[in-house]
């Protein structure tokens, strides 16, 4: 995540590339180059890639480029843009293998190759006029630096954070306002130092109200000096002086160098504008000291990711599939659930009823909303086990369920429909054994879905996608307190093996209409 909401729209270099790969739910897959102009995309027939799946607004999202780096931002779509299953709410930049969705149902891979990445350093301050520099000279008198303890908070929040993103914008920003700097940066530089890109942004400045956009009040100098020398510092009067600093409005500037183990160059650099208080020479040595830990933060954030994605592979196996599934898996069959593809399966969702006011009549006792909640989601998620289904996720109180994917079945339909029963009887006895009136909703489709996992290299989720899937949720949420409500395709399946009442035709939102059943027993 990029700190600061606009960003200039930069044609991208010749040597830089971005294709992208387009999944729809219903089987459409093809590729598109983004042209350096950038890619608007959506369901108007005058965005650049348009897309005919009623959950993707007429104007959804955008790729653009910024140097040589692809962002992409969400328009403002009815259903969302989302990437790691997080809804987009500003720009984000994107890596090779990164996965969108789009409205829930159409799934975008971006393939980057070439190029280098971000904006060439030549577009910061420039070196014209410069005055050669020198190393930080000895410490002056009349500014103390901080005590221990002040920088030992800054520093141990930068180990309690849970992502690149939040590392970089907590480090600027604490930085930033401890050393009551006028504008802070954070910049990521491609080996050689030719290309940058900026990781966060801070502005404390009262003097100057513009809103800070981007790093280009950055100083090529002291960049230079800062990946040179490890920490630079320039203040007009004081050493020989940056010209470069001079026309960003500032007069004191300060840099150093963050050296994590992955060998990528990151330079934290500070400024103090005319009228503010200056940047000094224990300002830098300080800058330095903390950068030197943020070094070690970014490790140790490396490795935690790391661990921490092993250790959600392995607990997704034990949670949410069957036995006969982690046996497949672990037999080496992992593909079959890392690349998108179209299945036909069956999808389920069951809700718990009235869990609003349940939360509105517990609200003073949580242990007892918590342990009503828990024993649900617990029923529910043996349930999809004991009929070889595949917990999707958990929504709030709602259990989410796809029986034939990833490994076909014989029966997915009846097997989900089965579930749902069961699902049924055991509320009724999880209601009996803790006094409270519980009943569910149930709605249960099936056909030809996207199954995969979903996200991108730094977290996967496996979960099922587009139209079926979206016309089995309806169906819960049309679904009165008790009932299963199913698509006609399940009904056709699960003939003769369960009993049937047709429920009428119902409207469901972004689909035509769908003749329900209800399954009675």
């Amino acid at each position: 995540m990029v700190a600061g909401s606009a960003f200039a729209s930069t044609a991208a270099p010749p040597s830089k590339r971005a294709r992208v790969e387009v999944i729809e739910a219903g089987g459409a897959r093809w590729s598109v180059d983004v042209p350096p102009a950038g890619m608007r995309i959506g369901r108007a027939l005058d965005q650049d890639l348009v897309l005919h799946t009623s959950t993707v607004s007429k104007r959804h999202a955008e790729l653009f480029w910024r140097g040589d780096d692809l962002f992409v931002r969400d328009l403002g779509s009815c259903n969302g843009t989302r990437r790691d299953g997080v809804a987009l709410s500003e720009p984000v930049l994107l890596a090779n293998g990164d996965e969108l969705v789009l409205g829930g149902t159409v799934v975008l891979r971006v393939e980057l190759s070439g190029g280098g990445f971000g904006a060439p350093v030549s577009e910061l301050k420039g070196d014209r006029d410069m005055m050669s520099t020198g190393a930080v000279p000895p410490p002056s008198v009349r500014s103390a630096p901080s005590s221990g303890e002040q920088l030992l908070g800054v520093v141990t929040r930068l180990y309690q954070v849970a992502s690149y993103e939040e590392l970089a914008m907590q480090l600027t920003r604490a930085v930033g306002e401890r050393l009551g700097a006028s504008r802070a940066a954070l910049v990521e530089l491609e080996p050689g130092g030719e290309r940058y890109r900026t990781l966060g942004l801070y502005k404390g400045s009262q003097i100057d109200r513009r809103p800070l956009r981007d790093a280009s009040f950055v100083s090529q100098t002291v960049l230079r000096e800062a990946r040179l020398r490890g920490v630079a510092h320039f203040v007009e009067g004081a050493v020989e002086f940056s010209a470069s600093i001079m026309r960003s409005g500032a007069y004191a500037a300060a840099a150093a160098m963050i050296r994590p183990r992955d060998g990528i160059e990151r330079i934290l650099y500070l400024d103090a504008v005319l009228g503010a208080p200056p940047i000094t020479v224990e300002h830098a040595r300080e800058l330095a000291i903390v950068c030197t830990h943020a070094a070690g933060a970014f490790d140790a954030l490396e490795a935690r990711l790391a661990h921490a994605h092993e250790q959600n592979r392995f607990a997704q196996l034990r949670r949410y599939f069957s036995p006969d599934v982690v046996e497949h898996i672990l037999a080496g069959r992992r593909d079959l659930m890392d690349r998108p593809r179209n299945v036909h399966a069956a999808v389920l969702f069951a809700d718990l009823v009235g869990y609003t006011k349940l939360s509105e009549r517990l609200k003073d006792d949580p242990a007892r909303l918590l342990s009503v909640l828990n024993r649900w989601l617990d029923a529910g998620a043996e349930a999809v086990l004991h009929y070889q289904g595949t917990l999707d996720k958990f929504i709030g109180d709602c259990v989410m369920a796809v029986f034939g994917a990833p490994f076909p079945h014989a029966h997915p339909e009846l097997q989900a429909v089965r579930c749902a029963l069961e699902m049924r009887e055991t509320i009724a006895r999880v209601s009996f054994e803790l006094g409270e009136p519980l009943q569910i909703t149930v709605g249960v489709n099936a056909g030809d879905m996207l199954a995969g996992s979903v996200g991108s290299k730094r977290r996967l989720e496996y979960t099922v996608l587009g139209d079926t899937v979206n016309v089995g949720s309806r169906l819960q949420g049309q679904a009165v307190p008790g009932e299963i409500l199913v698509g006609p395709s399940v009904a056709e399946a699960v003939r003769g093996h369960v009993q049937l009442e047709e429920a009428g035709t119902r409207t469901l939102k972004n689909h035509g209409p769908v003749v329900a059943y209800r399954v009675l027993a």
